[in-house]
């Protein structure tokens, strides 16, 4: 008769969800930088596959996933199959590249099948070992921004160095989105000096990289964690250094007048006026899955690109910002998924809110981050991504599957204490 093996202690555990996290925002971006893929696409794609194959290799060995992943792999056919037929009525607007719309199929589906993995292994790890596993996240990415604050990055295949990377991420912005949501969680589990030390920390890291999407989430961590006497001291503070300081890198970005030379600033109009540019060509039904840009574009902040690059377009197939795909490529309808994502985002943070001010009971540590990944992706959403494809996306896809099969709020579960022998 065989005897039952002991079960495995869950301290083994504590590695594996930071090993998840940091795969999910740093293997996109890292694939990227090395110049082992075009776009963050490929990453993503590869760390969804593999979540969904972990998953099904651990299912025997943890309770039950609450996701079945027949109705994550149905839904997501589903959604494809929508897409896909919109991909062709955009046939009616002009011409459209279908192989490039529906070679995005794959990592689509995939994308919808790793976030449900993904959510199955929070809810299938201890709350303390998922809380343990995020503040070591946290700890790795930290690390990163201080050796990118150097300058340092590891050769590239890539045609040309980075010029700011924070190594494994190719530019700043791309590090703040995957760093805010995490942030985010971290400052709203913490207490008293210790958040207001790791906002100072978050803070330094945004001066000296010197990025306006940083600044920009550590703005809404600050609003959202902070009680109002620490926001206004801060505040304070932060206008009598800014005063000090040389802010011409972040006045150039906000400028909105078109008239800037900057090159970011004119990424970010670009993709706004080729949102316009497309619903004025399909009558505000979009163009269709990935059809930004492969036509070119004629709008004025396109023009200033290219006279500053020597005739080189700049971000014409990303945008800049994920609503600049969603709106060209989906018209009204990218608009309406927006305004959703939108008002998620605020419910979220009035969540969040309530959380690190104890007007309501702590969440558990896996609905925590979700709602944090859904609060943080507007920055995603409206001021600087990649693409479609990223570990902000794939983090958004395991919160909403997360809020679907979880309640709003789930108590916190400490792990269970020793019991005190008596004393004889």
């Amino acid at each position: 008769m065989s005897t039952p093996r002991a079960p495995r202690s869950r301290r083994t555990r504590v590695p594996v969800v930071c090993l998840l996290v940091l795969a999910v925002l740093c293997v996109p971006p890292g694939l990227f930088y090395l110049g082992f893929a075009t776009s963050t696409a490929l990453g993503t794609t590869l760390v969804s596959a593999g979540l969904a194959l972990v998953s099904r290799a651990f299912d025997g060995r943890v309770r039950p996933p609450r996701i079945p992943a027949g109705r994550a792999v149905a839904f997501a056919v589903a959604l494809a199959c929508v897409i896909a037929l919109h991909l062709l009525a955009s046939l009616a607007h002009g011409p459209v590249d279908l192989q490039r719309g529906f070679l995005s199929m794959m990592p689509l589906m995939l994308l919808v099948v790793g976030g449900a993995a993904l959510a199955n292994r929070l809810t299938a790890v201890a709350d303390v070992q998922v809380h343990s596993g995020l503040i070591a996240a946290f700890t790795v990415l930290c690390f990163c921004a201080a050796v990118g604050t150097t300058g340092w990055g590891p050769p590239t295949l890539a045609a040309e160095p980075w010029r700011k990377p924070v190594f494994p991420f190719f530019e700043p912005s791309v590090f703040a989105l995957g760093f805010t949501p995490i942030l985010l969680y971290v400052a709203t589990t913490m207490r008293g000096g210790s958040r207001v030390t790791t906002l100072a920390v978050a803070l330094v890291f945004g001066v000296l990289l010197q990025n306006l999407t940083l600044m920009c989430g550590l703005a809404l961590v600050a609003f959202l964690t902070l009680r109002k006497r620490w926001l206004v001291a801060g505040g304070a503070i932060a206008l009598f250094i800014g005063g000090q300081l040389d802010l011409t890198y972040f006045t150039e970005r906000i400028d909105t007048t078109g008239e800037s030379n900057n090159l970011s600033n004119l990424v970010y109009l670009q993709g706004w006026q080729m949102v316009e540019e497309a619903w004025n060509r399909s009558s505000g039904l979009g163009t269709g899955m990935q059809q930004l840009g492969v036509s070119g574009t004629e709008v004025s902040a396109a023009g200033l690109l290219r006279a500053l690059r020597d005739g080189e377009d700049m971000n014409l197939l990303d945008g800049g910002f994920v609503f600049a795909k969603l709106g060209a490529d989906f018209g009204i309808f990218g608009a309406a998924i927006a305004s959703a994502l939108l008002a998620m985002a605020v419910r979220s943070a009035l969540l969040l809110r309530h959380a690190a001010r104890d007007h309501q009971p702590r969440m558990a540590p896996a609905l925590l981050i979700a709602h944090c990944s859904i609060t943080c992706f507007p920055v995603e959403l409206f001021i600087r991504s990649p693409g479609y494809f990223t570990g902000g996306a794939l983090l958004l896809s395991a919160a909403l599957w997360l809020l679907l099969y979880s309640p709003v709020v789930a108590p916190f579960q400490s792990p269970p204490e020793r019991a005190t022998p008596p004393v004889k």
